[in-house]
């Protein structure tokens, strides 16, 4: 397309040798109009080199959802390593402040990352990543100012537009809706901002009224019974993944059967948790589910 030899697509691709500046052009135009990558494991067959990719995680202890992406990654390590890629899958906490302190000892010089841009430890090594131009791409969530090779996940956006279109058409005669963020604040997590982002594109053209309350379960489970035992609230959005369970269990407690509810994630303790709130009270809650978006 080009219109020159092989060679010279060669030298352009990998910056090496010499090249005319009309010949570099050339190439250069193709390229951008062919949208052209270069097939990373017919390379890595040909020149017989290891990749090494490091995947970063919050730990998987620390939630269900995590344990589950774990339990996708190993699924797929073996089907890769007669590639020539070496795969290494790391974990980080989500409470700790440190940085790459307790990581670089394990990390060394990658040729590639997957990162879930969760939490400090996460904005740290994304950090690192762009000063030692490290390839790479980003799963669960995007991550401000920061361009990575490719993204796997959801649209949280949607995701938090489909919860409130949920509540708007459920019919509840009372117009008060909280979204309920259980141990994880907006401000120390992107991909619940942009849930909320969502929610209120709609909620607000619908004449929603809602408020986003933080609240930690384990140390403050007082506030959190005060509030769903409040009669002036119609509607619950719950944001985070471990918090449908929770607050299902709190309602079976407080006999609550009027409160609409969505809840995030299709983890099976939340699963649970609606189905015994559900089927367990003498009146049937309102609730539903919508595994395309993660909304239950």
């Amino acid at each position: 397309m080009s219109g020159v030899s092989i060679g010279t697509v060669d030298r352009v691709i990998h910056e090496r040798g010499r090249v005319s500046p009309e010949a570099k052009k050339k190439v250069e135009e193709a390229i951008q109009e062919l949208d052209y990558q270069p097939n990373i494991m017919a390379r890595s067959l040909r020149m017989r080199e290891i990749a090494d990719v490091q995947i970063f995680l919050p730990e998987a202890t620390s939630d269900e959802f995590w344990q589950l992406s774990r339990n996708g990654i190993e699924s797929e390590i073996g089907n890769w390593s007669h590639y020539g890629i070496n795969i290494q899958t790391l974990e980080f906490g989500l409470k700790e402040d440190l940085g790459l302190e307790g990581l670089h000892q394990k990390m060394g010089m990658p040729t590639g990352m997957v990162l879930a841009p969760v939490g400090k430890v996460a904005s740290a090594l994304l950090e690192w990543s762009s000063v030692n131009a490290i390839p790479t791409t980003l799963f669960n969530s995007t991550f401000p100012g920061f361009t990575p090779l490719s993204f796997n996940g959801q649209d949280l956006f949607q995701s938090g537009r489909l919860a409130a279109d949920l509540i708007c058409n459920s019919g509840s005669a009372k117009k008060r809706c909280v979204i309920l963020h259980l141990d994880e604040p907006v401000s120390a997590a992107i991909y619940l901002q942009e849930k909320v982002d969502g929610f209120a594109s709609l909620a607000l053209k619908k004449g929603l009224n809602f408020e986003s309350i933080f609240i930690r379960a384990e140390s403050d489970p007082e506030k959190l019974s005060q509030l769903l035992s409040d009669s002036s609230i119609g509607s619950l959005y719950i944001s985070t993944s471990n918090g449908t369970s929770v607050v299902a269990e709190l309602l079976q407690d407080l006999g609550r059967k009027d409160l609409v509810t969505v809840g995030y994630d299709m983890l099976e303790a939340n699963v649970k948790g609606l189905k015994k709130w559900i089927y367990e009270l003498p009146h049937q809650p309102k609730s539903w589910s919508d595994g395309s978006h993660g909304a239950e």
